[in-house]
């Protein structure tokens, strides 16, 4: 069974996205990964008309530290995925977020597209 018709958007900015929501009310599904909503589509168990692919913004993209005074802050947007947060160039996130990045690295190997090889996979 493959998904009925449905209309596609991949907005810039957060601005765009509540524009479309707006106009497009329960009909509209938000996209940020989406590997369940695609299933669930082609099984015809949701049937949205508007996906909005939120992979565009790039304000919800990127780990930073923000500082205030002496406290400092993780700041993990909701775009980040585990491979940009373990392999993170901010010397202290894993740190802040404690065993978080190693408990998900551990029980899983990496998807093979990241290893370039599949004959590499233990």
């Amino acid at each position: 069974m493959k998904a009925p018709a449905f209309d596609y958007s991949r907005p810039a900015t957060l601005a765009a996205v509540f524009s479309l929501l707006a106009e497009h009310g329960e009909g509209a599904r938000l996209l940020a990964g989406g590997q369940t909503l695609l299933a669930t589509r082609n099984m015809r168990l949701s049937e949205p008309s508007m996906l909005i692919d939120s992979g565009a913004i790039e304000a919800l993209k990127g780990i930073t530290v923000q500082r205030s005074g002496s406290a400092a802050v993780l700041r993990i947007s909701a775009l980040a995925t585990h491979s940009e947060i373990e392999a993170s160039a901010l010397g202290s996130t894993r740190a802040l977020a404690g065993d978080g990045c190693a408990a998900h690295r551990a029980p899983r190997d990496p998807q093979p597209g990241h290893l370039g090889r599949l004959d590499r996979l233990r």
